[in-house]
């Protein structure tokens, strides 16, 4: 299982790359300079509260003798670091490059984004019905 759980980013990642079309892409919506950053202060929030809800639950599933949440949680953290850090460090550099009228967000970028989202999503979600069935069972 935890082969699988840290094979989960991966594993999206391919199948994205080959199902997908090849890029360039835009990040902003219509070709507006700088109309993604909403979005992304959004997709940034809504990666920190996963981050800090599996913070939450990995420290209340460890006290409650329930490793493999609590393992989950934190797999589901590190993904919603990883996806904000990416998402950022590629918006900024599509920014550099749209200023000489140029996209490099390419479809590697688009798909290790979309994934380490997914993948941090559904880990969360895994970890939380762990937990309660963990619970439940007790």
């Amino acid at each position: 299982m935890i082969i699988a759980i840290l094979a989960l980013p991966a594993l999206l990642w391919m199948i994205l790359r080959i199902s997908m079309s090849a890029g360039p892409y835009n990040m902003d919506q219509g070709q507006h300079r700088g109309s993604f950053f909403p979005l992304l202060i959004l997709y940034s929030v809504f990666a920190y509260i996963i981050l800090i809800a599996s913070a939450c639950g990995a420290f209340f599933s460890y006290c409650a003798d329930q490793n493999w949440p609590a393992f989950l949680f934190l797999s589901a953290g590190i993904e919603a670091l990883l996806f904000a850090g990416f998402l950022v460090f590629f918006y900024e550099g599509y920014m550099h490059a749209t200023a000489s009228g140029t996209s490099n967000y390419t479809l590697n970028k688009y798909a290790v984004v979309l994934s380490l989202g997914v993948s941090a999503v559904v880990t969360f979600v895994l970890a939380v019905g762990l937990m309660v069935a963990g619970v439940a069972v007790k």
